[in-house]
């Protein structure tokens, strides 16, 4: 199977798991709303990149990707505030909405700019998730109002996530160096990154269409 057949695949299951999200959109919590936008951004953002492949154009791909890593990133950032039940949102929300960019646009003027893409970034950001995934998940087995996990939501999103994000932190962690070498492994990292992304957003998709049957009690 090639990369472009799993990549095809991959966007056919993120559309199914937004298509989901939106019909269950007011069967969801506050915290799990946050899941929606992103999907939509997410899908938005692989079309774009689906429409530059076919034109080979690299440099605005790299212009996408630094743009949606950081928006990534503040809506995950949002829905662990909404997850932990973070008192101080407001004020955190206002500082990620700051921050981020600010980190992206240090990021293109002094490391990676446009005609490169922002792995170094992407490699940030990942670590800072894999962590509120590790915590969110500390919460959740610390709550005693949660009897069952295996049947809260918020236990299988940030499972998901911490699972896509370890994989897309050592992807881009080693992708550069396996290029560079010329090594065989970088169309395998390239293969194994691709299946990731379709387990991901079916995992995703699972969650939202289970959802009403799911509770914390």
């Amino acid at each position: 199977m090639s990369l472009s057949v799993i990549f095809n695949i991959y966007l056919f299951v993120l559309f199914i798991a937004l298509l989901i999200g939106v019909v269950r959109y007011r069967q969801i919590d506050k915290a799990s709303k946050v899941i929606i936008p992103l999907l939509a951004i997410t899908f938005i953002s692989e079309i774009i990149v689906w429409f530059l492949n076919l034109y080979k154009n690299i440099y605005w791909k790299n212009i996408e990707y630094h743009i949606f890593a950081v928006i990534e990133f503040f809506i995950v950032s949002i829905y662990f505030f909404r997850t932990i039940k973070f008192k101080k949102i407001k004020d955190a929300t206002i500082f990620c909405g700051i921050s981020y960019p600010a980190l992206g646009i240090i990021n293109l003027l002094y490391v990676e700019p446009l005609y490169k893409i922002n792995s170094y970034y992407i490699t940030f950001e990942s670590f800072f998730v894999i962590a509120m995934s590790l915590y969110a998940l500390y919460v959740i087995f610390q709550d005693d109002t949660i009897y069952r996990v295996p049947r809260y939501p918020h236990f299988w999103f940030w499972t998901i996530f911490l699972f896509y994000f370890s994989s897309t932190f050592f992807f881009w962690s080693c992708i550069r160096t396996l290029f560079r070498m010329h090594s065989s492994y970088y169309y395998v990292a390239l293969y194994v990154q691709a299946l990731m992304n379709v387990i991901t957003y079916s995992g995703i998709a699972v969650v939202l269409f289970f959802y009403p049957k799911m509770s914390k009690e």
